[in-house]
């Protein structure tokens, strides 16, 4: 099943390039509300394409004042940016840009550089600022499968406050 569901956005553009506008609006608004129906849940959609853009919502935002969903309603995307995150690092390796096993903290320290110069809030430049000296030696591979068995310094602060406070981390 989740095969197929990744087959489905990776078809999904082509699918929705082929539609006129009209088709593609009236598909998409069948969807969101057979998808709010079974999953008794809001949801928003859009597509782009470079015919034009379409989009639709279905559901309840808000139960006590019965308002609806609205396309422009704003979603958190939670884990899902996971699969996105991993398909355009996989694009970049293909591409040759870098290497599963190459380690994250120069590749990720000029960005944290240039947002560091832009905000004079941010306090720190690198990963090893940000979350230790085991991070920075996380590898992409170790990144992206979840695997790295390290624990972040920061982690684990958090987690004593936390635990220090009364809570519990399972």
């Amino acid at each position: 099943m989740a095969m197929l569901r990744g087959l489905a956005w990776v078809l999904l553009p082509a699918v929705c390039g082929a539609l006129a506008p009209q088709a593609l609006q009236s598909a998409l608004a069948e969807v969101a509300k057979k998808k709010s129906a079974e999953y008794n849940c809001s949801i928003s959609i859009a597509v782009r394409t470079s015919e034009g853009s379409a989009q639709a919502a279905a559901g309840i935002t808000n139960f006590e004042a019965g308002q609806k969903a609205l396309a422009t309603d704003l979603y958190p995307w939670g884990s899902v940016t996971k699969m996105f995150t991993a398909a355009s690092i996989m694009k970049l390796v293909a591409a040759g840009a870098f290497r599963l096993d190459d380690e994250i903290a120069p590749l990720v320290d000029t960005v944290l550089k240039k947002m560091a110069a832009k905000d004079p809030k941010q306090n720190f430049t690198s990963v090893e600022e940000l979350w230790g000296a085991n991070a920075a030696k996380t590898t992409l591979r170790e990144l992206l499968g979840m695997t790295t068995g390290k624990q972040w310094e920061s982690f684990m602060n958090a987690a004593q406050a936390f635990s220090e406070l009364g809570g519990r981390m399972t």
